[in-house]
C-alpha cells in the first residue's frame, strides 16, 4: 500500500508516462474493451522499466489543475 507521503510526493509530480490517476474503477472497467484498455495502458506505463509504474485509484484529476484525494 502507497502511504500518505508517497501519495503527496507522487502528486506533486504530476501525471506522466508511468503514472496514471483514476478516480474509481466501475463495473463498466470490467467490460472487454474497457478492461483492454486499461490492460493496455498499464503494459504501456511499465514498458520500460517493469514493475515502476503508478497506476493511483482514488484520486480525480480536476481540469488539471489540482487534485482531489478520495
Amino acid at each position: 500500500m502507497t502511504s500518505h507521503d508517497d501519495i503527496l510526493k507522487i502528486l506533486e509530480s504530476g501525471e506522466s508516462r508511468q503514472t496514471e490517476f483514476k478516480r474509481r474503477l466501475t463495473k463498466a472497467d470490467l467490460k472487454k474493451e474497457r478492461r483492454e484498455k486499461l490492460i493496455t495502458r498499464i503494459k504501456y506505463m511499465t514498458c520500460d522499466n517493469p514493475f515502476e509504474g503508478l497506476f493511483l485509484i482514488g484520486i480525480e484529476d480536476i481540469a488539471g489543475i489540482e487534485w482531489e484525494v478520495k
